[in-house]
């Protein structure tokens, strides 16, 4: 198997580097051009009744400002770079910068995205833009500082998991995080948001039609539709009750809980099936951004039952008894996997 050259290594990792510093460029000018509409000389010759349909756009000239740039930047990465071309310090030095910049522009262009996605009310997004707009040039300003701000983070990653309180906390500061992250303290105001948003329409059909059949007698998928199940709905109405009595506002308050404990759940799980606190955590942020955080919870990530963890609630289960199996070798686990199934 043959190996990049040297040289060859250099030239890519620069023009990698370019690269991301073209492709910033191009999301600080358009959001800062955008923000100024743009003219044209057409303007003077069109009708007036046909003014209204004319809209320029900055376009060509952001096309021909990225174009420049990058061939720019990488005109002075290699003279700057020149002398080290053919040594190995070149992509040490960097590299812990070149990590920096590929994460902030990964960031800075998923909040581009979901400006476009939510174009119709992007504040959220625009605001992330602006902070990761900030980030990006407070990056550039201590690019020869982040090689040893790595070094120190990964002797403090080190000096957590030898230390075993330290480990203990870390581990435990993982669950506590899912709680404030989804744990919503006004409940009253949510519950008035979604009757505002669509008047509990989805809310009714899913949980509480059949949840209020229910606990008043009614048998789940026999007297009345139940769509999601019976094991969840019936969970969920008689912890309402316990809650105080069947109503939106309870029922609201154990589908969040229901939440953070499904996330804290699969934390547990992963932290001991795979091994590794960061990968667990990485996971499960993962698992929370696509699962809750998407265009079909508008306006807030509790509107729709169906897409919260609620909705397959029972799965935690079934891959815990699996894991169990695995380490136990009881057929035990096995029935209650299965059950776990058919309950949900």
């Amino acid at each position: 198997m043959t190996t990049l050259p040297l040289l060859n290594r250099n030239l890519f990792f620069l023009t990698l580097l370019s690269l991301l510093w073209t492709w910033q460029l191009m999301l600080a000018s358009s959001f800062i051009l955008n923000q100024y509409p743009a003219s044209s000389a057409l303007g003077a010759q069109v009708l007036p009744e046909w003014r209204d349909l004319l809209k320029p756009e900055w376009k060509p000239f952001i096309y021909h400002l990225v174009v420049f740039a990058g061939i720019s930047f990488q005109v002075i990465l290699y003279w700057l770079n020149r002398r080290f071309l053919n040594t190995k310090d070149l992509f040490k030095d960097w590299q812990s910068y070149l990590i920096v910049e590929s994460v902030v522009t990964f960031l800075w262009s998923s909040a581009a995205f979901k400006m476009i996605v939510y174009a119709d009310r992007p504040e959220l997004a625009s605001d992330a833009f602006v902070i990761l707009f900030m980030a990006a040039l407070l990056c550039k300003g201590a690019y020869d500082h982040w090689q040893n701000w790595m070094l120190m983070f990964w002797k403090l990653c080190c000096h957590v998991k030898e230390d075993y309180c330290w480990r203990r906390a870390a581990e435990w500061s993982v669950p506590v995080g899912l709680c404030m992250l989804i744990f919503v303290p006004n409940i009253e105001g949510v519950v008035a948001r979604e009757f505002i948003g669509e008047q509990f329409h989805h809310t009714d059909g899913s949980i509480m039609a059949p949840a209020w059949g229910y606990v008043s007698g009614q048998t789940l998928d026999v007297d009345i539709i139940s769509e999601y199940g019976v094991g969840i709905i019936a969970v969920i109405s008689r912890l309402a009750l316990l809650f105080g009595g069947f109503s939106y506002e309870h029922v609201m308050s154990v589908t969040v809980i229901g939440t953070i404990l499904y996330y804290v759940a699969w934390y547990l799980l992963i932290r001991r099936w795979l091994g590794s606190l960061l990968l667990a955590l990485a996971v499960i942020l993962l698992g929370v951004k696509w699962q809750m955080f998407h265009p079909g919870v508008y306006p807030f990530v509790f509107t729709y039952t169906s897409a919260t963890p609620i909705r397959f609630f029972y799965d935690v289960f079934y891959f815990w008894c699996i894991w169990m199996h695995l380490q136990t070798g009881k057929k035990s686990w096995l029935w209650a996997a299965g059950a776990a199934c058919g309950f949900g």
